[in-house]
């Protein structure tokens, strides 16, 4: 079978997939997570870009022992953000590996982004208009225009957090509660919407959002309230700004299709919020697969296979 091999190796996580090369349908895909060590928030870049090129080796053997496959092309993301001073060292690994491919087969080696490969996975692609594309994950949370071209989109970003991303607080906020990092799924499992619970007001400031300081109340309502209260309460609280946010770039751009990417994505608390939504009735929400919210390399695949067909005609 012919195939396009996808390569994405962001801060938390080494991923490969291949897609069909004559359609663009995934194929397989495999990842690994990187975990920090026991309370703690995060990873430095340094331990895991070594983490990846540990990774690698062993993804893309799994993932090609899955069947009797021919590598037509190689994508990888190679940057967070399509803008020019985008950068984060983890994403070289990922470069290095997917250029020895792509030379050592003597196929043609094709890039595009993180947030690209994470809207197209989410989308499959199939949007032939303009739409609004949040992407929201451990470490971003932008609201972005992106209109389809023949290799992917163009991508203008129109709003962001100013501070730390939904992601950071859900995270920190379940490290510091006792939880496992990363710690979405274990805050979603512990959240009660029968106890207690504590939720800031939501607002926005000229359209963007701001985190830290519902963080910092969060912190302090631990001493008050009940974990599976405060738990709920912070996924309600990302819900109803999500909503907030949202239903003011639909009014402001008229565009009324929104796509919802990245492990954010996935919570089904506040997925819930924002599908009983009022204000968003007339609204086109679009949510990713479970398993394609989280990071992964479907999208950067099948950017590849749309360069790949691009190139050959």
């Amino acid at each position: 079978m012919e195939v396009i091999l996808g390569i994405d190796t962001s801060c938390y996580t080494t991923s490969a997939a291949l897609v069909d090369a004559a359609n663009g349908e995934c194929v397989d895909y495999k990842l690994q997570m990187l975990l920090p060590q026991k309370n703690e928030k995060g990873l430095r870049q340094s331990t895991a870009l070594f983490l990846h090129v540990k990774n690698l080796p062993n993804v893309i053997n799994e993932l090609m022992s899955g069947g009797e496959y021919t590598i037509k092309a190689v994508c990888v993301s190679q940057k967070p953000r399509p803008v020019e001073d985008s950068y984060m060292p983890v994403f070289e690994a990922g470069v290095s590996v997917a250029s020895s491919v792509a030379s050592a087969l003597g196929v043609p080696l094709y890039t595009t982004t993180h947030q690209e490969n994470h809207i197209m996975a989410a989308s499959n692609g199939k949007f032939a208009k303009p739409f609004i594309a949040l992407h929201l994950s451990g470490g971003t949370t932008e609201l972005t225009l992106a209109t389809p071209d023949s290799t992917g989109f163009d991508i203008e970003l129109l709003s962001q957090t100013q501070d730390i991303s939904f992601g950071k607080l859900i995270d920190r906020m379940g490290v510091d509660m006792g939880l496992d990092f990363p710690a979405g799924k274990h805050l979603e499992a512990i959240a009660d919407s029968n106890a207690e619970r504590f939720v800031p007001p939501t607002k926005l400031y000229n359209g963007n959002l701001s985190l830290s300081g519902a963080e910092k109340q969060f912190i302090d309502a631990l001493a008050n309230y009940p974990k599976e209260g405060i738990a709920y309460g912070i996924f309600e609280y990302s819900g109803k700004l999500l909503e907030k946010w949202v239903s003011y770039w639909v009014e402001k751009t008229g565009i009324k299709t929104v796509l919802f990417a990245g492990g954010v994505a996935s919570n089904k608390i506040i997925k819930n919020i924002l599908q009983s939504s009022p204000k968003l009735k007339d609204t086109e929400l679009c949510f990713a697969e479970p398993e394609l919210c989280r990071d992964n390399a479907v999208g950067t695949a099948k950017i590849g296979q749309k360069f790949y067909t691009e190139k050959k005609q």
